[in-house]
């Protein structure tokens, strides 16, 4: 499905048998990397799609905004205009009288000049946004059946340029805490660690982050990826191993590179199922 100016929703179902049958359905939009990009007049168009789907919840993994969004005076940092975050106060305002909204963060969540991020966190707060920084949230059905919603906070030294980093599963554990037995969602901005998620016991991973690669080529998918390395290895699509899951959205937005190669923006709709599919998944 494609709307105004190119925005694509890509849909993918995702069967578990962990996953209470309560929750046998549940359907939520998942809206990465949007750097305060506007599809239609204040965002109409991206809206319009939304109700279309009519999710049962809205989950954000995190760059709604664009963090470099200050300038140097002699004192300091001071906030230009903020103009992404403003934007994404808008949409959120829109979008949270329909809908519940989860929000967890991304790199440029966690490297907003702090009044921008205290201006944000304060709107959030207002539209009763569920901010998940480094923080969990259970999703629970009238027959209290439920599922766990997290959201990792990586920190901006997990966000290298021209080198690997690795995260330690003692860093997930000592962050988010041993994981119980409940169907979780992980929303973890970089996709880059989904072998530290997988090893935590995330049943499902949201990411993000890498924007498609830029470029998309057929069999090799993504070219590059923030850090500047060639062909990540999870740069958009889903993910299977170990039998878990990752989605990695290919993003709605873009920023410093302007630039996306057959690789429009999207939105992503994902379909919980109780059971095992047939054939894969």
């Amino acid at each position: 499905m494609i709307i105004g100016k190119g925005l694509y929703l890509k849909k993918y179902q995702i069967y578990s048998p962990k996953l209470p049958l309560s929750f046998d359905g549940f359907r939520f939009i998942f809206i990465s990397d949007l750097h305060g990009k506007v599809y239609g007049k204040e965002n109409a168009s991206l809206i319009k799609l939304i109700d279309k789907v009519n999710p049962d919840c809205i989950l954000i993994g995190g760059d709604m905004v664009v963090g470099g969004e200050s300038r140097k005076y002699n004192e300091g940092y001071t906030p230009i205009s903020g103009k992404s975050v403003y934007t994404s106060i808008d949409l959120l305002s829109k979008l949270s009288k329909k809908y519940a909204i989860i929000h967890a963060l991304g790199n440029h969540e966690e490297k907003l000049h702090h009044k921008l991020w205290e201006v944000y966190k304060e709107a959030l707060t207002k539209l009763n946004v569920k901010l998940l920084d480094n923080d969990v949230y259970r999703l629970t059905r009238e027959n209290e059946e439920s599922i766990d919603i997290y959201g990792l906070s990586l920190g901006r030294e997990f966000y290298p340029k021209f080198k690997r980093q690795k995260l330690p599963l003692e860093n997930m554990i000592d962050t988010l805490g041993i994981k119980n037995e409940n169907y979780s969602i992980l929303m973890a901005h970089s996709p880059l660690y989904f072998e530290t998620y997988k090893g935590w016991g995330a049943d499902l991973t949201l990411s993000g982050h890498l924007h498609g690669g830029i470029m998309r080529l057929p069999l090799l998918g993504g070219v590059i990826g923030p850090d500047f390395f060639i062909f990540p290895k999870y740069s958009g699509g889903l993910y299977k191993e170990g039998g878990k899951n990752m989605i990695v959205s290919c993003g709605a937005g873009m920023h410093t590179i302007n630039l996306r190669i057959f690789n429009p923006p999207e939105l992503t709709l994902v379909e919980l199922k109780f059971g095992e599919k047939i054939n894969g998944n």
